[in-house]
């Protein structure tokens, strides 16, 4: 049994010397490719395009049920915040979901920002969806890409043909998004470069954007941070907001109606100061009845509404910066040294691979090509 081991032992140094010799042999074929795939590493690496990151991170802020000590200050008044309804409650863990809300995207596509050599701003659309490419920089291998690997893509749109670009119309009672192809395409381009994440141990939101250029990826970050503010606020105050607003306009016609009914007993008063006949009286009590009804309702109404500004502002959300968007200095993509390194590390491996492996198949394929044809 020793003796199986010790064979089986020298079998394998046997061979790994082979494969040594082999790779020796042939080392002027390893170094083509080493070489090879290093210069093809390095101009990839030199003429990819430039990807510059920056973002910002953000606490979402918002005040405590029944406003902390707000509270106290306004029992005096007579208002009771720990009344209001609790329903609008909008939990940060749905925080990035607003970014695939397809009214952000639209209105963010649709920002302006300072490109480099354009004096007028372009939309963010127009700097993506440009059918001429007068925005970006001029990409190689983006274009190489798009005229082989791409190729076969490009001959089935144009036998298909461009979807119909027409918006649909609606109106305020079906409120029906639309979004044209192209918008479309711009859509899912802006949801690859932004991203937006929550980290619920530390509590803050993490926002990251991605662009070509470094300008336009802050000029982005921060319309992505004012309308995700908007955004928020919006879904958090409906609810609130239009209660205040029903309470307002009760408020005006209890108002209206209170300094209406207010007026006349002024006038009956006046007229008939010194007079002192039942009818009089009987309708000096009726004025006097109206008057504290319509009052009770007023004062009400007012408390109600001042009930309802502080629930609007206290569920106002706010997310606090505490690191702010920068424009970034240095491009986070492409990495051109692990480029190199790895192309050279490739061609080196398939130099090997070739000599070793698909050299010694070839030629047992030979031999027994050869072997068959004598025979």
């Amino acid at each position: 049994m020793e003796q199986n081991v010790d064979n089986n032992n020298q079998e394998q140094e046997i061979d790994l010397l082979e494969l040594l010799r082999k790779a020796w042999d042939g080392r002027k074929t390893i170094v083509k490719f080493t070489v090879g795939f290093m210069i093809a590493g390095l101009l990839i690496a030199i003429f990819s395009v430039k990807e510059y990151d920056t973002g910002c991170v953000m606490v979402p802020q918002s005040t405590p049920k029944g406003g902390g000590n707000l509270s106290s200050l306004a029992s005096l008044a007579g208002i009771n915040l720990n009344s209001m309804s609790d329903g609008t409650q909008l939990s940060p863990d749905v925080y990035p979901n607003i970014l695939n809300n397809a009214n952000f995207r639209k209105e963010l596509m649709y920002s302006k920002i300072n490109v480099e050599g354009f004096e007028q701003p372009v939309t963010i659309y127009d700097y993506f969806m440009d059918e001429d490419g007068r925005y970006q920089k001029f990409n190689l291998f983006g274009t190489i890409k798009n005229y082989t690997i791409g190729l076969p893509g490009m001959i089935i749109d144009l036998i298909k043909g461009e979807p119909d670009e027409k918006e649909v119309n609606f109106s305020s009672e079906n409120n029906i998004i639309s979004l044209t192809f192209k918008e479309m395409q711009c859509s899912n381009v802006l949801k690859e470069r932004i991203t937006l994440t929550l980290d619920t141990k530390k509590g803050y939101l993490e926002l990251n954007v991605s662009m070509p250029e470094a300008l336009i990826a802050a000029q982005t970050a921060i319309y992505v941070q004012t309308l995700l503010q908007k955004y928020i606020t919006e879904f958090k105050v409906d609810k609130v907001q239009n209660n205040m607003d029903f309470i307002q306009e009760r408020y005006n016609e209890v108002k209206k109606e209170f300094e209406q009914v207010q007026a006349e007993r002024a006038v009956f008063t006046d007229e008939n100061r010194n007079l002192t006949s039942a009818r009089a009286q009987t309708e000096r009590d009726r004025l006097d009845a109206q008057y504290n009804l319509t009052f009770g309702i007023y004062r009400e109404l007012a408390t109600q509404l001042e009930q309802a500004k502080i629930s609007v502002k206290e569920n106002t959300a706010s997310l606090t910066v505490i690191d702010p968007v920068v424009v970034p200095i240095k491009a986070s993509k492409p990495n051109r040294m692990l480029i190199l390194i790895g192309f050279t590390f490739l061609g080196f491996c398939a130099g090997v691979a070739t000599v070793v492996f698909v050299r010694s198949m070839l030629q047992d394929f030979k031999n027994k090509m050869s072997k068959e044809a004598k025979v």
